[in-house]
């Protein structure tokens, strides 16, 4: 069986429900990156209880009393009827195949075993949708921040998700999106002039705000999106919480990685590779007025060199997947205070001596409603805006490689 369903896999159909987006929706109201993601193909009846139907309807399905079916792959289809030009068409296909290509090349933790008789429906909690949600972030970082940048030198034009929104009654514009590392824009006068959004920013109370998301290189854009206060505070009510807690943090917040010493120091390296590990200390800068007291937040990181140890009382690590890593407040992290810096020391895998080692685009995450802010100083390839500059090449206190230099380079 080659997996083909049209709720999950037909990427003619709208990425969400929108009068503004181009598909039909014949089987599916929309199949957003999401869905597409969190689609198990080797246990149909899972899928019950992390979408829903046609309509927006809860399911419930219960696994038939026969053998697990044989899967031998899934694709996804692309059909033409509302597609004119080559743009289109990669906006339709781009990014939804990648996340297809997720699901049919690794089998996630939070897929379950088919078992006949089991029931899943919109209030069971078989699925460990932490679980979910961790491997979600990670797929969907490397997307925005890594697999983005790969389609763009392409030439393909994938699609840019419009960015959310929301204006409070003081008039202070909060914006987040689905794909981190996209710049989002925003325009206080009908579009004629566009400024960078990096954080919560005062446009005015009564105001109405133009919103649009651009690609990392400026040139793919989002349609323009519109929200006013009253708009806004209905969203509020409804959901009980702010679009977007993790810009809150991120703008206020400066990255500095500081590397160590790859020997003759005193860290336990017992638990890497060929028991090698140099030290490193992460420099979180807060620069806001007041202070921060929520906890919970995540810090997303990609590192080549898995982090072996946090050795600080309020901070603790997870490796999510792949290179993918956060570092999270413990039970006694009392917050940020306001414009003060917290020292974390680390103990990290092998040595460095590439700055590069170090990787940009570092980003939060709030629990709350797993909206996504990059740290600003980290999203760019100039690796000093946010790496103390390396002062040692050596591996080893044995590694006789000569350090190149413009002198050391003249005399070649």
């Amino acid at each position: 069986i080659i997996m083909s369903n049209p709720d999950y896999l037909y990427f003619d159909f709208p990425y969400e429900v929108n009068p503004m987006e181009r598909g039909y929706y014949w089987a599916a109201r929309f199949n957003s990156v999401h869905k597409v993601f969190t689609f198990a193909p080797e246990n149909l009846a899972q899928n019950a209880e992390t979408s829903v139907d046609r309509d927006g309807n809860e399911m419930s399905v219960t696994t038939p009393s026969v053998d697990k079916p044989r899967i031998r792959g899934m694709q996804g289809q692309t059909w033409s009827e509302t597609i004119r030009t080559d743009e289109q068409y990669y906006e339709m296909a781009f990014p939804r195949v990648l996340a297809v290509a997720e699901r049919a090349w690794h089998r996630a933790d939070w897929e379950l075993e088919w078992s006949p008789g089991m029931v899943f429906n919109g209030t069971t909690s078989h699925v460990r949708k932490d679980f979910l949600a961790n491997d979600y972030n990670g797929f969907v970082s490397a997307l925005g921040c890594r697999e983005a940048f790969k389609l763009e030198k392409l030439g393909i034009t994938y699609r840019v998700p419009p960015p959310g929104a929301s204006i409070d009654s003081s008039g202070v514009l909060t914006a987040n999106s689905e794909m981190p590392c996209t710049v989002t824009m925003y325009s206080i006068d009908e579009g004629n002039t566009w400024s960078k959004y990096s954080g919560p920013v005062g446009v005015g109370a009564g105001k109405v705000v133009s919103v649009q998301s651009v690609s990392s290189n400026g040139v793919l854009e989002s349609r323009v999106e519109t929200v006013d206060t009253q708009y806004s505070q209905q969203g509020e009510s409804e959901n009980g919480m702010s679009f977007n807690y993790a810009s809150k943090l991120a703008s206020h917040l400066h990255v500095v990685i500081e590397t160590g010493k790859n020997f003759d120091h005193n860290a336990d390296c017992s638990m890497a590779d060929w028991g090698l590990c140099y030290t490193q200390s992460l420099v979180l800068d807060y620069t806001g007025e007041e202070d921060y007291s929520e906890n919970h937040f995540k810090i997303y990181f990609s590192a080549i060199h898995r982090v072996l140890q946090v050795n600080h009382p309020d901070f603790e690590h997870e490796h999510v997947v792949g290179d993918l890593t956060n570092i999270k407040p413990t039970s006694s992290f009392q917050g940020f205070q306001s414009k003060t810096k917290i020292i974390i020391p680390l103990v990290r895998e092998y040595w460095s001596v590439q700055e590069t080692d170090n990787m940009p685009r570092w980003y939060v995450v709030d629990d709350r409603d797993q909206s996504t802010a990059v740290i600003s100083n980290t999203n760019t390839e100039e690796m000093h805006n946010f790496v103390v500059p390396y002062t040692s090449t050596l591996k080893t206190a044995a590694d006789a490689n000569v350090p190149m230099t413009t002198a050391n380079r003249f005399s070649l």
